[in-house]
């Protein structure tokens, strides 16, 4: 391919001011002011604290083998937050994993419902209803080996739709 010689002149430019603007060129410049750290408590100012359990919310995950020789062994199983009952409140949908040894015994999916506040109490209970909704298992009644999970409006019925990967046989 050639460039007409204005053309290269013009790349040229970009390249060099590119390069400039990267830093490649002398270190004329005086490095940025020191910055002092905020006085305070030492530590973060927040902290992750672990309500699933109080909240409802009881999974034990099942993923890969005790050799993780294929990349799908590595990959956890999918996670979603969808308003499955249209109430406002969000629920959790979880695609469950499996082995890949057994494919179709893993546990099965969990939507778990938000119930609220519990009555004004703060506490957010959740219920699980992934049997009860139809969608813990595929239509063969089987569990699947997800692999994620999405929501949104596949139809355009105006209602959320929700989608999972799963992986063999499904």
């Amino acid at each position: 391919m050639s460039l007409a010689p204005a053309r290269r002149c013009g790349l040229a430019a970009a390249a060099l001011g590119l390069l400039a603007a990267c830093g490649g060129g002398a270190d004329t410049a005086a490095p940025p002011p020191a910055v002092e750290p905020a006085a305070g408590p030492a530590g973060p100012a927040f902290r992750f604290v672990d309500i699933a359990r109080e909240g409802g919310i009881e999974v034990v995950q099942v993923g890969g083998g005790a050799d993780v020789d294929f990349i799908v062994e590595s990959l956890g199983a999918g996670a979603g937050w969808l308003d499955y009952d249209g109430d406002g409140d969000p629920d959790l949908y979880l695609a469950q994993g499996a082995t890949l040894d057994a494919p179709d015994q893993g546990p099965p999916d969990r939507l778990y419902r938000n119930d609220g506040d519990g009555g004004g109490t703060g506490a957010i209970r959740f219920t699980e209803i992934g049997v009860a909704a139809g969608v813990a298992t595929n239509l063969d009644s089987k569990e699947q080996a997800g692999m994620g999970v999405d929501a949104g409006d596949y139809d355009g019925d105006g209602r959320l739709d929700l989608v999972t990967t799963n992986f063999s046989h499904d």
